[in-house]
């Protein structure tokens, strides 16, 4: 009896808790996203969302993620798993703020399936769960992307750019 009563007591009060879909949150105010494949040593894809308002101080955050593929060309198969297909993509994560620029250690899970892969843009199906290692907080990248060799910005506010 004890163990059902706090097994529901943690049900309930887990189930409030939803996970952020990063993907989406360019739609709200004070947020834009970056998509873009990175000119560097390594085949990088890169989406970095950011938020802020430039009425408040020291508020502004960047959800990034970066995708490194091991070939300049399309991967076979064109479904992956990012927690075992390592050899052909591996992904790096982070959440960072002026008052965490920390590097943490994330768990990734699920997949990302290349829809198109052209020259001037790479078009991805996400279904990736990025959990902190630490605290157990999650955020997911559930939807289509596409990056482009040029970089676009998306999202209603436009002004900010963090690097």
């Amino acid at each position: 009896m004890k163990l059902s009563v706090t097994l529901l007591f943690l049900l309930l009060a887990t189930a409030g808790f939803a996970q952020t879909n990063v993907l989406s949150l360019y739609k709200q105010q004070h947020y834009n996203e970056i998509d873009e494949v990175e000119k560097n040593s390594t085949f990088t894809l890169r989406q970095e969302v950011n938020y802020n308002d430039r009425r408040v101080i020291d508020e502004e955050h960047t959800y990034l993620l970066r995708l490194f593929f091991n070939s300049n060309n399309a991967p076979t198969p064109t479904v992956l798993n990012v927690a075992t297909d390592t050899a052909i993509v591996k992904l790096y994560y982070n959440h960072y703020s002026v008052w965490d620029f920390n590097d943490d250690i994330y768990k990734f899970t699920g997949t990302i399936e290349i829809l198109k892969w052209t020259k001037k843009a790479i078009t991805l199906k996400e279904d990736i769960t990025v959990t902190d290692a630490q605290t157990g907080e999650a955020v997911c990248y559930k939807g289509e992307l596409t990056f482009y060799k040029s970089p676009k910005l998306i999202g209603p506010q436009y002004a900010c750019k963090f690097y």
